[in-house]
Order: structure tokens, then C-alpha cells, then sequence
């Protein structure tokens, strides 16, 4: 089974809490494992074309997903990826 990042994110400000785009790849690759994540896109060429902002802002999330995690292994002394995200 393999999981789509495909999304314009919008879906995260229906949930409850203080659900966050880091949070949700962070329980996402503990579920499902880093080989299972797939990025994927809904963008067009025409007429709203690429959205370099929300790639972006899933590529700061997974890094900083994966250096918590490393944290937490203690594999990473300080998971500096959590302040670009910021955590």
C-alpha cells in the first residue's frame, strides 16, 4: 500500500487541534514508512499551472518529519529542519 501527498493542504484547517503539515507527514512516515510515500501533484498547465508553494511547503515538512525522527532515534543532536518548519 503506498500513500499520495497529492493536495492543496487546505483539508489540514477542517481538522481539530493544532494539526500541522509537519505533524501529519511525522505520524505519516511512522504508519507508513518512508518507501510508501509517494509525492504526487493535482497541478495543471492551464490555467492555474505549477504550485511551486505548495510543493515547497511539503518538501520543508518531510524534512523536518525525518529529522525529528532522526532526533528521537538520536541519530541528530539538534533537528535544525524543525526550525525551517517552524516547530
Amino acid at each position: 500500500m503506498f500513500v499520495d501527498t497529492s493536495s492543496s493542504n487546505s483539508w489540514i484547517a477542517t481538522q481539530p487541534g493544532s494539526l500541522n503539515l509537519t505533524e501529519v507527514y511525522r505520524q505519516t512516515l511512522a504508519v507508513f514508512g518512508a518507501q510508501r510515500v509517494l509525492f504526487g501533484t493535482d497541478s495543471s498547465t492551464f490555467p492555474r499551472g505549477w504550485r511551486h508553494d505548495l510543493f515547497s511547503a511539503q518538501e520543508t515538512a518531510v524534512e523536518a518529519a525525518v529529522a525529528y525522527a532522526k532526533f528521537v532515534a538520536g541519530e541528530e543532536r539538534q533537528p535544525r529542519a524543525l526550525y525551517l518548519a517552524g516547530e
